[in-house]
Formats: structure tokens, C-alpha cells, sequence
């Protein structure tokens, strides 16, 4: 019966060591930690400037971006005019970036529809990997061939489902239910 009782007691803690780990810390935005080269294949246009006006949405809730004008200095991927407005969540939670002074922008989406996110920019910029850029108007030329850039942005990595950690604590406490059961059948005459 202690021999029970012992493997009981250690069942419950085991179950609890398990259910008291710390969980992940729930955020409404997460990301891919790209690359610059990564980030340059993943967006339709990249290019440095300098933001002269934001345009707040008329309330937080309403779901509406935040726009920024941006003057546009040098451009390391796609056609771009001397100016655009370029589009962003108006929240972190919604993945959005705020844009203030000069900007390295990654963003997506038509010249008349630009879309940017904190997902968008590498986690680190290297700026060696943008290469020299073209000034505004012109077509950008093509990276180092050493750094050419994906045609598809990378695969998303995946995360553990969220019925994984209480589903091994119940495994654990039906494994020591069970153990415990052939003790007792065992030591019975």
C-alpha cells in the first residue's frame, strides 16, 4: 500500500511540475524572424526615405491603417515614384509599425497600395545585402549575385499546438492511474 501511495504522490507531482511550466506568452503578432535577404524576397518593393506626414485613423477600434507619406531617397527592389503612401495596422497587437524620421521600408502590394508590418522587416538590417539602390523613378538594379534574393518568401515556422501540454498531463495521470491499478491487482491473493 506505500509502494501505492508513493508512485501516487509521485504521479501528482509529476502532473503538477508539468501543468505549473511556464506557457508561452500569448501576442496577437508573431513573426518569422527574417533575414534582410529573406525580407527583400518576401516584399514587392524596398526602399530607404523619410516620412513627411502620418495619417492616424479617425478611431483605435475601427480596424482602419495608419498612412504614412514617405519621400522617397533610394530604392533596393522594384519602381518607385518620389513619394508614396505606404499603409500599416494601426496596433502592435495587428502586426503594425510605427514610421517616424528616415525609414528603411519593406512593403508589399501595388505602388498605389503599398502595405508594411512588423513581420515585413528583417530582424536585423544588413544594409550590405540591399545593395547601392537606384534613385526614385528609376528601376533598381539587381543584388550582388552572391545575395540573390528568394522568389517565394520563406515557409512559416510552425508552433506546438495549444492542447499539447494538458494533453501529456492527462497521459501522465492516466499512466499512473494505470500503474497504480496493477499494483494493487498484483498484491491482492
Amino acid at each position: 500500500m506505500r509502494a501505492l501511495l508513493r508512485l501516487l504522490v509521485i504521479a501528482v507531482l509529476a502532473v503538477s511540475g508539468v501543468a505549473a511550466a511556464p506557457a508561452p506568452v500569448a501576442c496577437a503578432c508573431s513573426c518569422v524572424g527574417y533575414t534582410t535577404t529573406e525580407a527583400v524576397g518576401a516584399a514587392s518593393v524596398v526602399f530607404g526615405g523619410e516620412v513627411i506626414s502620418t495619417a492616424e485613423p479617425s478611431s483605435l477600434g475601427s480596424g482602419d491603417p495608419v498612412r504614412y507619406q514617405i519621400r522617397v531617397n533610394r530604392v533596393y527592389k522594384g519602381q518607385l515614384p518620389e513619394q508614396v503612401v505606404v499603409s500599416s495596422p494601426a496596433g502592435e497587437p495587428s502586426c503594425g509599425i510605427r514610421l517616424a524620421g528616415k525609414v528603411t521600408v519593406f512593403a508589399s502590394g501595388a505602388v498605389d497600395a503599398l502595405e508594411t508590418s512588423l513581420c515585413a522587416a528583417p530582424m536585423r538590417l544588413d544594409v550590405k545585402a540591399l545593395g547601392a539602390g537606384a534613385r526614385p523613378g528609376a528601376v533598381a538594379p539587381s543584388a550582388d549575385p552572391s545575395q540573390r534574393t528568394p522568389t517565394q518568401p520563406p515557409a512559416r515556422i510552425a508552433e506546438a499546438p495549444n492542447w499539447l501540454l494538458p494533453g501529456l498531463a492527462i497521459l501522465a495521470v492516466l499512466l499512473a492511474a494505470a500503474a497504480g491499478t496493477l499494483l494493487v491487482r498484483r498484491r491482492r491473493p
